[in-house]
């Protein structure tokens, strides 16, 4: 189990980390470049300045995510569940389709 770690800083490029409860995890400053996350459980999860490009995120929770100055070019967020993630300062290029946002209805 991998929840509520400290994995900062780590070089996981390209690793399959798909269906992974990674909730409340420091990933910060990590390289996840091209890495498999899809379905992954990242709730509260820390990755303030990672490298996200072109990583898949299909169906990821990332939810009350700190995503701050992350960079998410080329990333699948396809059907991402972001209630209450943090995006500031994020390189910003990636497609979200069917992404739950977090909008509520008036």
């Amino acid at each position: 189990m991998l929840s509520d770690r400290n994995l900062a800083g780590l070089d996981l490029q390209g690793a399959n980390l798909q269906s992974a409860d990674l909730g409340g995890v420091d990933l910060s400053n990590s390289n996840l470049r091209g890495a498999n996350l899809s379905q992954c459980r990242l709730t509260g999860a820390t990755m303030a300045g990672t490298n996200l490009e072109n990583a898949s995120l299909f169906r990821a929770d990332l939810s009350d995510c700190d995503l701050r100055g992350a960079c998410l070019r080329g990333a699948n967020l396809d059907e991402v569940d972001i209630w209450r993630a943090n995006f500031q300062g994020c390189i910003i290029g990636a497609d979200i389709l069917h992404g739950l946002l977090g909008c509520e209805e008036p």
